[in-house]
């Protein structure tokens, strides 16, 4: 069986926060099997190498084009759902900034010839997905009830009293911010 890679930025500073929201919705839509545990944003893949394509290759062509490449900057907006591979996905959307763009057209630029890539975007790092996966593998009328929650629009399967027990959520997780 080959070997499947992934190369991803993990989140620094709001690591914690991140994290603790993602658990505090898993707990609360009791979709904790679903959840991402290393909240990341994918910048290629996964992908399996081509054959004869070893491993240092492909450290060294990452550790080239991440050379110099100091922290990249980017903002989490608001809660998107899509289909993904696997079922449903539900994420925190990520507004790329240009080194974000710029580092992930270098890896794809380099990585493409060498590797067959499973995901539709690293073929054309323009139209890429950038996002935080909260949830993934999900049902899709699970994923859509548990969506329509967090983007507060009504939906008749919507456990009672979800939505507030959401937003008092949100507000804790969000003052705690204030407080650090």
């Amino acid at each position: 069986m080959d070997d499947i890679y992934l190369i991803e930025i993990r989140l620094a500073m709001t690591k914690w926060r991140i994290r603790e929201t993602i658990s505090n919705i898993g707990r609360l839509f009791a979709i904790e099997g679903f959840l991402e545990l290393h909240p990341h944003i994918t910048l290629f893949g996964p992908f399996t190498l081509n054959k004869g394509v070893s491993t240092s290759q492909l450290i060294d062509l990452i550790g080239l084009v991440a050379a110099g490449v100091g922290p990249i900057p980017f903002m989490m907006d608001g809660w998107e759902m899509r289909q993904g591979i696997h079922g449903s996905v539900i994420a925190f959307p990520v507004r790329p900034s240009d080194p974000l763009k710029k580092i992930t057209a270098s890896i794809a630029n380099v990585l493409s010839p060498l590797a067959h890539s499973h995901n539709i975007w690293d073929a054309s790092p323009d139209s890429k997905w950038f996002h935080v996966t909260i949830a993934n593998r999900m049902d899709p009328q699970q994923a859509s009830t548990v969506f329509s929650v967090l983007t507060g629009q009504p939906q008749e399967e919507s456990p009672r009293g979800i939505r507030s027990r959401l937003k008092q959520l949100l507000r804790s997780v969000f003052s705690s911010k204030k407080e650090h």
